[in-house]
């Protein structure tokens, strides 16, 4: 009983040695890749959405227009579906968030008819919208992308 004991212990340490070892491999490597890293990728892309990685995100969108799908695709700067946005609304403006995957980005659908257009459309010029659904968000995701790129904006 006492040498299992001994032989799961010793095998512990050694997964623990080798996990530190490539951990510290990783990190040394890799962080001269990470500060080159340019958020959203400057790139522009026609057809399916773009999903390029993230150290933070996974993945992102790509700023630019483009058609998707048969459909008229905006991405801001912000990595955010819809025009460019100003870090403060006009004056008497309140903005609303939406967060989500596919089905709050408008996978399929024109600018004109996602979820955020349409409750932009209802709720009139006194609220500005912004959409940041991105495919396949997890909650995690959408999180990080709030402090990342709309909580700066007022």
């Amino acid at each position: 009983m006492r040498r299992g004991l001994q032989q799961a212990l010793t095998g512990s340490i050694f997964a623990a040695g080798c996990w530190l070892i490539g951990e510290a491999a990783i990190t040394l490597f890799a962080q001269d890749t990470l500060a080159r890293w340019s958020s959203p990728v400057p790139r522009s892309h026609s057809g399916a959405p773009y999903l390029p990685g993230n150290p933070y995100l996974l993945w992102e969108m790509v700023p630019g227009e483009r058609v998707e799908l048969g459909a008229k695709v905006t991405v801001n700067q912000r990595g955010l579906r819809g025009s460019d946005l100003t870090t403060t609304p006009p004056t008497g403006v309140r903005r609303v968030v939406i967060v989500g995957d596919s089905t709050v980005y408008g996978h399929g659908v024109s600018d004109t008819d996602t979820l955020a257009a349409q409750l932009q459309s209802r709720l009139g010029d006194n609220f500005e919208i912004i959409n940041a659904g991105v495919p396949g968000y997890s909650t995690e995701q959408s999180i990080n992308l709030l402090n990342l790129r709309v909580w700066d904006l007022s």
